[in-house]
């Protein structure tokens, strides 16, 4: 490769050559990168390695996309409330209390969100399955949380809601305050053996969750089914019976 006694930075010889072979020459080093070459040298400019790192990170932003809430129907057995999933992309990780905090601050249908609470197998079965296996995140943070000062794990827990706290599913061998300080619930966002799916776990504040999920308690107004079905009944009625005969046409 034949140095180039020219300082000036410039890009030449762009042309496709027959064996579809693109040359980059770089006058102060003299670079030259054919990648469908095997003797080529596997050097690129600082400022294309930047580039080239920029773009992959917002690609990879991009798959880390939060989903749209999605609602748990009362026909199917839930209780009509919204939940969605949020990836708010923070390095490092969300800390419970932060994803806490955000959590208050979204709304959905004029209602403000909390971190969703798990209080029933069935609530826990219908999460996992709209938001298990995301890649960007093996364990998101949920509203349950321990009380300071206690020593004992599987004591003093409740949920942020202030709900009942009569239904539990923990991991296999969890919760165990391994670093005497994990007061802060996850669950799995993948099946662990030995454990049911969507299992939790108890995290110290930072944990390794780096999303949560949110719960928006949006309630259908008391008799609107009722009310929807009636109406449909009635313009059911009105098309079949209500229609009058036409008239005969006068010759």
């Amino acid at each position: 490769m034949t140095a180039v006694a020219n300082a000036e930075v410039r890009v030449t010889d762009l042309t496709p050559r027959p064996i579809t072979c693109w040359e980059f020459r770089r006058a102060a080093t003299g670079v030259q990168v054919c990648p469908f070459r095997r003797d080529y040298r596997r050097r690129i400019p600082a400022a294309a390695a930047a580039w080239l790192l920029a773009v992959l990170a917002s690609l990879a932003l991009a798959g880390r996309a939060s989903s749209a809430p999605v609602q748990w129907p009362v026909s199917e057995g839930g209780n009509g409330h919204f939940y969605e999933h949020v990836n708010p992309q923070r390095t490092p990780s969300i800390t419970w209390t932060e994803a806490r905090d955000d959590a208050a601050a979204h709304t959905f249908m004029g209602v403000a969100g909390h971190l969703a609470t798990v209080t029933s197998e069935a609530e826990r079965t219908y999460l996992f399955n709209q938001f298990s296996v995301r890649p960007s995140s093996s364990q998101v943070w949920i509203g349950g949380v321990q009380a300071p000062g206690v020593t004992t794990p599987t004591a003093g827990w409740s949920w942020v809601t202030g709900e009942p706290w009569d239904y539990t599913a923990w991991v296999a061998g969890e919760p165990n305050d391994w670093f005497a300080n994990e007061r802060y619930l996850s669950m799995l966002t993948y099946l662990q053996a030995g454990s049911v799916a969507g299992a939790w776990n108890d995290n110290d504040i930072r944990g390794i969750a780096s999303a949560y999920l949110v719960e928006y308690a949006v309630a259908p107004e008391p008799g609107s089914a009722a009310a929807l079905a009636v109406a449909a009944g009635m313009m059911l009625t009105r098309r079949a019976g209500g229609a009058r005969p036409r008239r005969a046409q006068r010759q």
